[in-house]
Formats: C-alpha cells, structure tokens, sequence
C-alpha cells in the first residue's frame, strides 16, 4: 500500500495559519490606519469563519472605511499569506506519522494552493523528511487541483501499483475522495476543521475518522 496525505486540516490544524496571518494583517493596519489591532483581528475571524471569502480584505477595507486600494489589498494578501508565525504539528499526529512511516516506507503529499505558500507551510512544520515526494498540484495547472487524479496517477505509475493500492487522507468532502472512491483508492475522511460538520451524515469516503490516532486502526 502507498499513503497519501493532504496538508491543511489533515497533517495540521489550518487555523494556526489563518490567526497568524490575520495577526500580521492587523498589526500592519494599526500601524497604518486608525483601526484597532483587535478590532480587525475580530472581524476578520468572526467572517473568515461563516463564510471563508476570498473577498475578506475588501470587506474589511468597506467595513471600517478604510478605501484600500487594489495595491494595499494586495499587500494585505500578501501579509497574509508570507507571515512570521510559527506552525506546529500536533506530537500525536507526529507519533502516528512516524509509524506508519515505518511500516509501510513511502509516503507521499498532495496538496492544493498557492505552492509557495504551500512550501512555506511545510518548512515551518519540518515535515518534508516524512515524504519520497511532495507535489503541489499548482504547478500542473488548476485543472490538476483535487478532485483531478493527475497528480495520484503519478504516483501509482512511479509505483508501479493500481488505485486499489492507494490510501488516501484528507478533510475536504466537497473535492478530496470523489474521483479516488470510483477508482477504487482506499479512502479516509479525517472530520477536523473547516468542513468537519460539512455534509456529516453523506458517505463521501470508504472510512471516517475523528482522532488522527485512530489511522492505526485502518492502516
């Protein structure tokens, strides 16, 4: 069997990274406007919340009358996106890891978003060592963004096995399992995050965990 894991909200808690990003955004609009570090701070987490807009700057920017200029909003995206905050992996998550690591020898990471960002992400969590191969499905074009199998192709082809093979780990309902499952990947719902209320009682993947520990019962 070859694993597959996702990033955001599977290997760590995606929050951290969203409130460290915000708390850079913030910081800077102190310095820069009369708007209140925690006031910004505030609202950005209550909507990022209830909704996740790509918008959220703009909103921000028309909520406090702030007039922001498509420049400062890209600056904002870029605090956001580029900030200092640490990021840490669970030591239970990093337990588990490491075991199934040894048992089963390969591990691989496929993940969607921005790549340097992406990068990022995994440089700050020191989790590269764990994979023969991390690919950032930006760099095949949106068209390979999950649920495309692009990427999960080369991988069984660089293995030489078929998708029944293939475990695959990962939190989003909407794009994670679906063209995995018709393929007959074996494939593991962790409902933490974001999405994990998201369509609760639907079957969208073959097995649903709720603790990361709970990997050493299917793997």
């Amino acid at each position: 069997m070859i694993i597959v894991f996702d990033l955001d909200d599977t290997l760590y808690d995606e929050i951290e990274f969203v409130n460290n990003g915000f708390n850079s955004v913030s910081k800077y609009l102190e310095k820069k406007s009369n708007l209140k570090k925690n006031k910004a701070l505030k609202f950005l987490k209550k909507n990022f919340t209830n909704n996740r807009s790509q918008k959220l700057f703009n909103q921000l920017s028309e909520k406090f009358d702030l007039n922001l200029s498509t420049y400062q909003i890209k600056k904002l995206i870029n605090l956001y996106r580029y900030n200092s905050g640490i990021l840490n992996m669970k030591k239970e998550r990093i337990f588990i890891l490491n075991k199934i690591l040894k048992k089963y020898k390969k591990l691989y990471l496929v993940t969607d978003g921005n790549p340097r960002v992406q990068q990022l992400k995994i440089k700050k969590l020191k989790i590269k060592k764990y994979f023969k191969k991390i690919y950032y499905t930006s760099l095949f074009g949106v068209k390979a963004h999950k649920p495309s199998l692009k990427t999960f192709s080369y991988i069984i082809k660089k293995e030489k096995i078929n998708f029944s093979k293939l475990v695959y780990i990962g939190d989003n309902p909407f794009k994670d399992f679906k063209n995995l499952n018709k393929k007959g990947a074996v494939t593991i719902r962790y409902l933490r995050g974001y999405y994990k209320n998201v369509l609760k009682n639907n079957k969208v993947a073959k097995y649903e965990i709720r603790n990361f520990k709970d990997l050493n019962k299917i793997l």
